[in-house]
């Protein structure tokens, strides 16, 4: 009975350390999804702006970008709002589901927390359990918040009910994913890569797919991003594709319950890689030490912001043809200047990739107190290391 009592008092726990992080990411895309509904009602006063702007949702590089188009024949800004729009909001939920599953499973598992929690009158599977409890929450949290925002615009409450839970079904399915990842690898930013990784190339294939046939064909369906766009929000509603989403996110549950059972505490199915014997003599300095470790994001994030500066040159020419005979007011509030709509469009585009170069260099410099506080950076203060050289090094 005291085992069973141990699955409530873990989920007490998860909410209380995330008092400060579930609140913030939610209202964080409740307030942006709110945002966009007012900043659409403020660049598009009109239906015939709405249609001039549509016109660019049906090119290549936007049903790429954001989605496969429905309502785009004869859009409103509802129908704009959730193809153009919705899909980041989506990533935006992906990821924090992402994150929340780490942070309470494999995180804790590396840090050792989650064997003493096990020492006690605690079942295998609670502290998996209590994390998918947590995002459960934070997932209904969204639809809330998300719906009251979205509706407090102007929006119709039922679609907008309908939009925000395909934001939570996908969230869903990726903290299901996540937990199936961290049974695999032993490490927490390992099974945040590979989460990551699927979440890539879930975008990649419905992508790919929508652009293969108008609206979606086949191959779209293999993405579980489709699945939320699929529902037509605002066009033609309908609920049943999110059923994909709550099926494949209790098969991809119930598989990592089964590999919980079949691996130890702190281990995964996957043992890392043994390094060298000894290590290189270029490794002595706290520098290329730095650089050692923090190869694989540097690399990672090159190839992502590469990828996206492709894409958001893809989508110059299809602006310029799309936006060029609109008045010169929305086209300030685009971010073109009078006549020069491109160079605005770039300059916005540089702030963009400017505002993730910095999301990297945070994640970055936070290593540095992971490092420490696992008890990494004694060994390396221990030799003639100054703190200062080891911080240096690092922000370097």
């Amino acid at each position: 009975m005291r085992a069973q009592r141990a699955t409530p008092a873990l989920l007490r726990l998860n909410l209380r350390r995330d008092r400060i992080k579930l609140p913030a990411w939610v209202l964080g895309i409740a307030v942006m999804t709110m945002y966009f509904g007012n900043a659409l009602k403020l660049a598009y006063p009109t239906e015939q702006d709405i249609a001039n702007v549509a016109s660019f949702a049906n090119s290549p590089a936007a049903i790429m970008m954001s989605g496969p188009g429905y309502g785009m024949d004869n859009p409103t800004l509802e129908a704009f709002l959730a193809n153009q729009y919705a899909l980041y909001l989506m990533v935006a939920a992906a990821l924090m589901n992402i994150l929340l599953t780490v942070r309470h499973t494999r995180l804790e598992e590396e840090g050792g927390r989650t064997e003493l929690i096990l020492a006690g009158v605690v079942g295998r599977n609670a502290p998996l359990t209590a994390a998918m409890l947590t995002a459960l929450v934070a997932n209904t949290a969204l639809v809330v918040a998300g719906t009251l925002a979205l509706a407090g615009t102007g929006f119709d409450t039922a679609g907008s009910l309908l939009l925000l839970t395909g934001f939570a079904a996908l969230g869903l399915v990726f903290a299901a994913i996540t937990a199936l990842m961290c049974q695999v690898t032993e490490h927490a930013r390992a099974a945040t890569g590979l989460a990551a990784a699927v979440l890539g190339a879930a975008f990649l294939i419905r992508g790919i797919g929508d652009l293969t046939a108008e609206h979606g064909s086949a191959l779209s369906w293999l993405s579980p991003i489709a699945w939320s766009q699929q529902t037509r929000v605002f066009v033609d509603p309908r609920w049943w594709p999110l059923t994909l989403s709550i099926g494949f996110a209790g098969a991809a549950l119930v598989g990592a319950y089964v590999l919980v059972g079949r691996r130890d505490v702190g281990a995964g199915l996957v043992a890392p890689r043994l390094g060298a014997a000894e290590a290189s003599a270029a490794l002595s300095h706290p520098f290329t030490m730095a650089l050692r470790l923090q190869r694989g994001a540097i690399i990672g994030w090159a190839v992502g912001l590469s990828v996206a500066g492709l894409f958001y040159g893809a989508f110059t020419e299809s602006i310029a043809d799309a936006f060029g005979d609109l008045p010169d007011d929305i086209l300030v509030i685009m971010g073109g200047a009078t006549g020069n709509l491109v160079d605005g469009y770039l300059g916005l585009m540089g702030f963009t990739m400017a505002f993730l170069v910095s999301c990297f260099a945070i994640v970055s410099v936070r290593r540095l107190h992971s490092e420490e506080q696992a008890g990494r950076a004694d060994p390396v203060l221990a030799t003639k290391t100054s703190r200062a050289g080891w911080m240096g090094s690092g922000v370097a």
